[in-house]
C-alpha cells in the first residue's frame, strides 16, 4: 500500500467533509452578513477548496472551467486562468492580507481596498467620482466574495467547482486500484 496515496485519500475526504460542513452552516446567507465568523468560515472554505482542486489537478482530473472569470485576470505568464488557478489566487489573497491583490484601485488619486466584501445580487461595490464603477456583479441570482479585482461567485464558482471536484475525486479514491 502506497502511504502517499493513503494520505492523499484522507486529505481529499477531509476537504470534502469540511467544505460540506461549512456550506451546511448557511453562514453566507444575507441574514448572516454580519456574523462574526463569516470571514473565518470563508477562509476555511477557500483553503479546503483550493486543496481539493489542486489534488484533482495533481491526479489528472483537473477542474478547468473558465466561465465568469474575467479575461483581465491572468497568470504571471500572461495566460488565462481556469477555476483551479482562480481559486488559488483568491486563497492567496485571503491568506496574505497585506498583498496588493486587495486593491480595487491604487493610483495617486484613489486607493480603495476590498477584502472579504460580499456583494449580493447584481450591483456595484463602488462608483468613483469620475463615474468609474469598481466591483460590479452580473447576476441577480448569485453573490460574490470580493478581494480587490478578484470576484469569486458562490454558486457559479465555489459550488460548481466543489461539485465537479467531488464528482471526479470520490470515485477515483474509492477504487481498488487507487491505493496500489
Amino acid at each position: 500500500m502506497d502511504f502517499d496515496k493513503v494520505m492523499q485519500r484522507m486529505d481529499i475526504e477531509s476537504d470534502v467533509r469540511r467544505i460540506e460542513n461549512v456550506l451546511s452552516a448557511d453562514i453566507f446567507r444575507p441574514e448572516h452578513f454580519r456574523h462574526p465568523l463569516r470571514s473565518a468560515a470563508f477562509t476555511e472554505l477557500i483553503i479546503c477548496l483550493n486543496d481539493l482542486l489542486q489534488k484533482a489537478k495533481d491526479l489528472g482530473e483537473p477542474v478547468t472551467f473558465r466561465d465568469d472569470i474575467p479575461s483581465t485576470i491572468t497568470r504571471k505568464d500572461g495566460n488565462s486562468v481556469d477555476i483551479t488557478d482562480f481559486v488559488a489566487m483568491v486563497r492567496n489573497a485571503v491568506c496574505h492580507v497585506s498583498s496588493g491583490t486587495h486593491f480595487l484601485i491604487k493610483t495617486e488619486q484613489y486607493k480603495i481596498k476590498s477584502s472579504y466584501d460580499i456583494i449580493f445580487g447584481k450591483r456595484e461595490l463602488f462608483e468613483l467620482g469620475d463615474g468609474q464603477v469598481l466591483g460590479q456583479t452580473l447576476y441577480d441570482d448569485d453573490f460574490c466574495f470580493n478581494f480587490g479585482k478578484l470576484q469569486l461567485y458562490f454558486h457559479r464558482h465555489i459550488i460548481r467547482s466543489f461539485e465537479e471536484a467531488r464528482h471526479k475525486l470520490l470515485p477515483l479514491i474509492s477504487s481498488n486500484t487507487f491505493l496500489q
